[in-house]
């Protein structure tokens, strides 16, 4: 038995060192007759962006200003998976790339005023590798070229125990006044806090005392890094005493699965009120007057399964904006390392499925890459079970292009996001 389970791996390593790598099907970003500002129009939130902007989604040069944007905060390729885009379907968690990618789409500037720009997205993987490793030097690279100071608002995705929540740095910037005046009402300026928006509330499964000592860590790092320029070198400004976590009430989930969908509708909130101060009033509070009390955060169940489908919606109008400009790109790279380059290359988007025996790859046509749109595609509930694994699929004349494993394309959009 042994003899003929080593001749198996044998043969499928053989297998596998003979196989090239498979070929994504992908889409030039820059759009000709379609506008990719025009993917705005499919979510409520995003629409009300443009509307307070004043943007038109078919003005020619806030197409230009937003594709050029979205270049410079996502990077120069975006991979989403099929099952990434199942996990907007009812009952389901969403995963890490839905929430990463959208929160990017979402602070993307739109015009030249946008207040967006004011507004810095972490990857979600990066407070989890703070709090595994500490924030270390490979991990300060992921800021090299970013003064987060100069940001008004920093968000802070955070995923554990099957679970989302948020938390957000206002005003980093003004630590220093904050910290000399805290506690005094009559300070009228506006101030530094950091706050966690859950859904769980005061139920919820994530440690706030090692995410809020994780985040200060990471802030008096970058502090030190781009003003500490006084005799005492180990100051930090960043502690427990000033800057602790306030924790206000938001609407809560009434089941296990939408803590994902809670956490972008707060993100957008925020973003909406990113020129609107922080008072010491505020802080003594309990943010009760900016958070609770604000209109923004009067949402309901509704709003979180209307927004769920918009999603939904949302990347697939982003597939069809791409359907008429579908090139091959190169051989897949199988080494993320290779993907941090600076290349003035045209964005890409690279749909790609792992589920072969759910493409129709007999025919030799050209590479496709399609929406699964099935008969109750408008209504999420409508939607097969089985159709689940590849709502944004990549057909390509290569049965083996559909091969590409899960964890490679996490990989790449790990590479990609920071």
């Amino acid at each position: 038995f042994v003899t003929f389970a080593n001749a198996i791996i044998k043969a499928t390593a053989a297998n596998v060192e003979a196989t090239p790598p498979p070929e994504p099907a992908a889409l030039q970003t820059k759009s000709t007759d379609q506008s990719l500002l025009s993917v705005d129009e499919c979510s409520n939130e995003l629409k009300v962006q443009l509307k307070r902007l004043n943007v038109s989604s078919g003005s020619t040069s806030s197409r230009y200003f937003f594709e050029n944007s979205l270049r410079d905060i996502i990077g120069t390729k975006l991979v989403v998976n099929g099952n990434d885009v199942a996990t907007l379907k009812p009952h389901q968690l969403l995963n890490d790339v839905i929430i990463n990618t959208w929160l990017k789409w979402l602070a993307t500037p739109r015009s030249r005023n946008d207040t967006n720009s004011d507004v810095y997205v972490f990857s979600s993987y990066f407070i989890s590798a703070v709090m595994a490793n500490g924030y270390n030097k490979s991990l300060q690279r992921w800021l090299k070229k970013v003064n987060i100071f100069e940001k008004k608002l920093l968000l802070f995705p955070i995923h554990a125990g099957y679970h989302w929540s948020l938390i957000a740095v206002i005003s980093p910037k003004l630590i220093k006044q904050t910290s000399k005046r805290y506690g005094n009402p009559n300070y009228s300026q506006g101030v530094s806090c950091m706050i966690h928006l859950d859904s769980l509330g005061s139920s919820t499964m994530h440690d706030r005392h090692q995410l809020s000592w994780a985040i200060r860590g990471v802030l008096n790092v970058e502090w030190g890094r781009h003003f500490n320029d006084s005799l005492d070198k180990e100051a930090k400004p960043f502690t427990h005493r000033t800057f602790h976590l306030h924790c206000p009430s938001v609407p809560k989930q009434d089941n296990n699965y939408d803590c994902g969908v809670f956490l972008l509708r707060n993100a957008f909130n925020l973003v909406q009120k990113v020129d609107t101060k922080v008072l010491m009033t505020d802080i003594n509070n309990r943010l009760q007057t900016y958070i609770d009390n604000n209109e923004l955060f009067h949402y309901d169940k509704a709003d979180i399964n209307r927004m769920r489908a918009e999603l939904f919606t949302m990347y697939g109008c982003l597939t069809n904006v791409y359907q008429h400009r579908r090139v091959m790109t190169q051989p897949a790279c199988l080494d993320p390392s290779e993907l941090e380059s600076d290349s003035e290359e045209e964005d890409e988007v690279v749909i790609i499925s792992s589920y072969p025996d759910r493409l129709d790859t007999a025919s030799n046509e050209d590479s496709d890459l399609s929406w699964r749109d099935d008969d109750g595609a408008d209504d999420l509930g409508g939607l097969d079970d089985e159709d689940n694994d590849h709502l944004l699929i990549a057909d390509t004349t290569e049965e083996r292009s559909a091969n590409l494993p899960s964890q490679l394309v996490l990989n790449h959009l790990f590479a990609y996001l920071h």
